[in-house]
Parts: C-alpha cells; structure tokens; sequence
C-alpha cells in the first residue's frame, strides 16, 4: 500500500451514531463519503414497490453488505427499523412516519428489541413498511423516496444506517480501519486519513471545504464544484418592519448581494427565489433593485441575524449592510437570542435537483414563521407548500409558483445568492477528490496521461 494521504474535513467531530441530535452541516460532506445511501445510486436498497395508495413500501436489500468495524452481515430487520427510526427521530416534523413508531424511544439501548406493527419482516434480505402521515398529506413515496435516496439535502435529512447496537458501526461506501479513534480509508491501493476540523492539517492532500484554505494556498489545488446549490435568503421581520420599509430593505440587501457576489467563483447573485430552468418558475416576478421604490427608514437600529452555520458570504454582507447603515445613523445589533427580535434573518437553504425545498416546511420547521406573522399571503402559501409535498417529485408548480408570487407581493423572503460548495485535490496527486453524479464527495484514482 501507498504513503497514507490526508483529508482534512471541516467537520468537528467523528460521531456515525444516526440517532443523534447535533449532527451539524459541517459533517454533510464527511457522512455523504462515508455513509451508503439507503436507497438510489450506489444504495443498500435495490429494489421497492409502493402500494397504489402510497402508505406500504416494500423493498430488498443488496446481499452480502456488511458494517464497516465489525463486519457483522446487514440484514433487513437492521434496515427496516433503521429507517422507521430515523423518520421517526430525525424529521418529526416532516408528518409522515412508520406505524408504531409514535412512542419509540430512540435513546433506550433496547429499542430495536421490541416490534414495531409499521414493520414486517419477509426474509432476511426483504422487508415491507406501512407508513401514516398527517391528515391532507400528499405523495408520501415521492417524499420518502427523496429521503432516503438523499435527494433532500441538509443534516436532518442525511440518512445512513448502523449497528442498532453498536450505532458507531455502520454501512460505509470504503472498507475503514480505525485506529484510537483516527479513521483510514482504503481506497484501492492507498490508504488516506481524515483529521477533523482544527487539526494541523496544511499539508493535506485534499479538503471538504475550501473555506480551510487561503487564496493563495488554493493555487496548489484543483477544485471540484458541487452541482447542487445552497440558495441565501433574507428574511424580513414582517412584524417590526412596516410594509413600505420593505422595498428599501430589499433594495439595499440586494444590492449588497450583487457585490459581494464577487468574492468567490462558486457564488452568483440570485435572480429570483424560483429561476428560468426550475419548477415552478413564474415569468414576469423581478426582484432587481431597481424595481424597488424605496422609503426612508424610520428606524435608528437595525437588528440582524445571521446563523453560526453560515459563513463567509453572510459575514460579508452583514458587514456592508452596516457600513451602508452607518451612513444614516443606524446601528446593527446581531447578538439578540429570539428570532421576533429580529428585523433581518439571514439564512440559507440547500437546494435538490433544482428545487428549493425549503418551500415545503423549513420556515415552519425551524421556528421562522414569526417573522412573517404580519404577511398572511406568504403564511398562507408556504403552509400549502408544506401540506403536498410542492418541492418532492411529482413537483406541484402552481403551489411553487404561488410562493413566489406572495414572497414577492409582500416582501417578506428575499432571494440574495445561489452558492455552489467546493470540495479540494492537491494537483498531481495519485487520487482525486470530487462530486460524483449523484453530488456526494468520493474518491477516484486519477487517470495518467499516456501521452
């Protein structure tokens, strides 16, 4: 075997337990090179068929997979109630989960022991599941399709399954060996390390986030672009904002968004929430700065938040949103612990095979519906976003194409920039770190020119 590579992750812990509650967005690109997808490409499931109502699943596993440390056999019990669990733990809100599962409690060691009536197990390498859902919820396959295939991005919604046991041991797309608590992967004739965020790690061979390296340091790399956008949006307080601010914040925010822009290669400056090549889209809804006919702030203090887990290009515009506001003697205060306190909230989004799918329940779901108490249009329509599924295939476009218009009309979301993660290879290095087809990081062995 080859001298060890390195990878330095920007994720701060090494935890594969899927039950947890902290898993953070910095750990997406470690699980999504470590983990096997449930279902789709490369997935432990080959096979389902969803009953013509769409509440009964049943599937067969690949044979022959085993978990990563142990390599103890997967089994179809280990996936079905694997899946029932982590619907049931990880998207509570999603209002879809597996019968039985409403008074499981995940953190009790036993819980895999006792049966569970949404799970029937048909041999050790099939299984079948009945699923239940809120009342007026639609297309329940698309959804869980989308979930365990890992079409919906985000943390919540990164799924893989473990050892029910031992909930460290899991099912890896790399055979692993760890070794006090450092991790190898071998991949073909090499072997490559993972040192976790804060380590030295300046002369690794590859990195999950380009954020890790200076400008200049980049120049040693060779980088691969995710082909799925994270979309950045602001938020206005709809409540603490009278309706004719609204067009001065949006002018100005937008603006600033278009400069800073600029910064890095992987961003751009968003042309609407919904654009040209995405379902839903509605000609005719500008949101250039120009259409805005802005009135004077009365305010002399503008309250902005911007969550820890999003970095540079948020930092950037918070920063010349202040500079812009102290030429008019408004202060920016941004450390405030209730989101009604709040005028802006800036956040943002992962997109799935070019949809927004935060128009489906992430306002809702992370608390942010106070902001837009006081635009009832907006309330209206993310609350039928939510209720069919409007962002999971089949796509239902009128109710995207609603949302649009109301976030528009109101002046309530306003979309800033689509931004594209990049993860880094050391050029000339024998394997290459990069986006596969179905957007997850792997590795491949890098093809020598015979030439």
């Amino acid at each position: 075997m080859s001298d060890t590579l390195i990878l330095s992750s920007s994720s701060p812990v090494f935890n594969f337990d899927p039950y947890r509650s902290d898993v953070n967005v910095q750990e997406i690109e470690l699980l999504r090179l470590l983990t096997r997808p449930i279902m789709g490409a490369g997935g432990i499931i080959q096979r389902a068929h969803f009953s013509p109502d769409g509440k009964e699943m049943t599937a067969a596993i690949v044979p022959g997979l085993k978990l990563a440390l142990t390599q103890r056999a997967l089994n179809s019990k280990m996936v079905a109630n694997g899946i029932a669990a982590l619907i049931k733990y990880r998207i509570p809100e999603r209002g879809i989960w597996v019968a039985g599962t409403e008074k499981i409690l995940i953190q009790s060691a036993e819980w895999h022991m006792n049966p569970i009536c949404g799970v029937e197990i048909l041999d050790n390498e099939s299984f079948k599941l009945n699923f239940e859902s809120k009342p007026g919820f639609e297309n329940i396959p698309g959804a869980i399709q989308e979930l365990l295939a890992r079409l919906s991005a985000g943390a919540k919604s990164t799924f893989w399954i473990s050892d029910p046991e031992k909930r460290s041991d899991f099912v890896s797309n790399y055979d692993l060996e760890i070794i006090s608590e450092r991790i190898f992967i071998k991949f073909k004739s090499h072997r490559i390390e993972i040192l976790k965020s804060g380590s030295d790690c300046l002369k690794a061979d590859f990195f999950d986030d380009g954020q890790l390296l200076s400008i200049a340091e980049k120049a040693q790399y060779e980088a691969s672009l995710s082909q799925e956008a994270s979309t950045l949006v602001a938020i206005l307080n709809t409540i603490e904002i009278p309706p004719l601010e609204c067009p001065l914040f949006a002018k100005v925010i937008r603006k600033i968004a278009q400069q800073t822009a600029t910064l890095a290669r992987d961003v751009r400056l968003s042309n609407s929430h919904i654009e040209s090549n995405e379902a839903g889209y509605t000609d005719g809804i500008s949101w250039s700065e120009s259409e805005f006919n802005a009135a004077n702030v009365q305010k002399k203090e503008i309250r902005v938040l911007m969550p820890a887990q999003n970095l540079l290009l948020q930092k950037e515009i918070v920063a010349e949103f202040a500079k812009m506001a102290a030429k008019v003697s408004i202060s920016i205060r941004n450390e405030l612990s209730n989101v009604s306190d709040y005028h802006i909230y800036f956040i943002k989004f992962p997109m799935t095979n070019r949809r927004q799918k935060w128009m489906q329940g992430a306002i809702q779901n992370l608390g942010l519906l106070p902001l837009v108490a006081g635009a009832p249009n907006t309330n209206q329509a993310l609350s039928e976003g939510q209720r069919t599924s409007a962002s999971t295939a089949p796509v239902r476009t009128d109710v995207l194409s609603e949302i649009e218009r109301s976030l528009r009309q109101e002046i309530s979301i306003i979309p800033l920039t689509r931004n594209r993660k990049s993860i880094y290879s050391k050029k000339l290095s024998p394997v290459v770190f990069r986006y596969s087809g179905n957007n997850s990081p792997e590795f491949f062995e890098r093809e020598v020119d015979k030439d």
